[in-house]
């Protein structure tokens, strides 16, 4: 019987269900093992694949956090110690997905690769002071208008990450705790499309999201707001209603529903270049143009609103644990360490 060890925490575990993966897998011929205490991973083992929402705890091991290097070693040793398990993700992958610049400049690279303009991520740059007369030069230099996104650089690891705000003026550049990245806005109607990917499977769930706004900048003050609070399906923030008179598309509105075909292609090509199995893609459409904005790459999302998640889940699982796959995954080297030292 192939075994299946798994790592999420508690509010996830509850909130995801999982007890329920265990009945799917026994009754499909698996074995889902909880890992709960990664000092006896040997004893829980020996496990055919490992799946885990560590993304937090490498987020924090990097920020310096003791408790996380020690939490994340731990699981990179036994990983060290069985070459032959399957890990999905690799630590390292889902490491690149912890910086937003580096997260935004990985997609770019394939969009780029890809020669294909109908995909695009936003102009951002990092601002790591709060000297406003030279973050002004770099968000000139990097292209950004008024308004922008403010971002922290660090997309996983707490609460804090997912504080943003929409900066309108210079003025505003005062209000931003580097590090952090700033992001251009694209004005997208207020519809936000979670593309969540399990394997080869994709699925998109429509969400609220910000609503436009006029460009060129304005004298409003810096709004700040929580991007799950905004962006929860039954979220009735003041910043997901249009204004009036954009409520009636225009001559120059362009029809919002994203095209599976080309999801589908954006999301093979960005798998193919990140190297992950478990991730979600906030897309948004370009209000004038139609063009397809990634604005944010998750690994292991929540997969809210996802029909038979942990079937599609068993299936993936299924597949790759099948020799021809297997060679390919190797390449991986899921043991691979981290790509910053967690040791310094």
């Amino acid at each position: 019987m192939k075994r299946i060890g798994y790592w999420v925490t508690d509010k996830k575990f509850k909130k995801m269900r999982f007890a329920s993966f265990h009945d799917i897998c026994r009754d499909a011929g698996y074995e889902a093992v909880r890992i709960k205490e990664p000092e006896d991973l040997e004893k829980q083992g020996p496990f055919d694949v490992f799946i885990h929402k560590l993304s937090d705890d490498i987020g924090s091991a990097l920020d310096g956090d003791e408790e996380a290097k020690e939490l994340v070693q731990k699981f990179q040793s036994h990983f060290q110690r069985c070459p032959s398990l399957l890990v999905i993700d690799p630590f390292d992958k889902v490491a690149r997905m912890i910086d937003r610049r580096e997260q935004y400049q990985a997609a770019r690279d394939c969009f780029q690769k890809l020669q294909d303009d109908q995909y695009f991520i936003p102009n951002f740059v990092e601002l790591t002071n709060t000297d406003v007369s030279s973050n002004k030069k770099l968000i000139e230099q990097a292209g950004i208008t008024f308004p922008f996104i403010y971002k922290p650089a660090a997309a996983h690891g707490s609460a804090e990450c997912h504080h943003l705000a929409v900066v309108f003026n210079e003025d505003g550049l005062r209000d931003l705790p580097p590090p952090c990245v700033a992001q251009n806005f694209t004005n997208h109607d207020a519809v936000l499309y979670k593309v969540y990917i399990i394997g080869d499977h994709i699925q998109v769930v429509k969400r609220p999201s910000l609503k436009n706004f006029k460009q060129g900048g304005s004298k409003e003050s810096t709004v700040f707001f929580d991007s799950y609070g905004v962006s929860k399906p039954n979220s009735n923030s003041h910043l997901n209603k249009l204004d009036l008179k954009e409520e009636e598309p225009s001559d120059k509105t362009v029809l919002l529903s994203p095209d599976l075909d080309k999801v589908r292609k954006m999301v093979t090509a960005l798998r193919s270049s990140l190297k992950l199995e478990l991730l979600g893609i906030d897309l948004i459409i370009e209000k004038t143009t139609g063009r397809y904005a990634v604005i944010d790459i998750n690994s292991f999302p929540g997969y809210d609103g996802v029909d038979n998640f942990f079937e599609v889940l068993l299936d993936m699982l299924s597949k790759r644990l099948q020799p021809n796959e297997r060679e390919g995954t190797r390449k991986r080297k899921s043991s691979e360490p981290l790509e910053k030292d967690l040791h310094t």
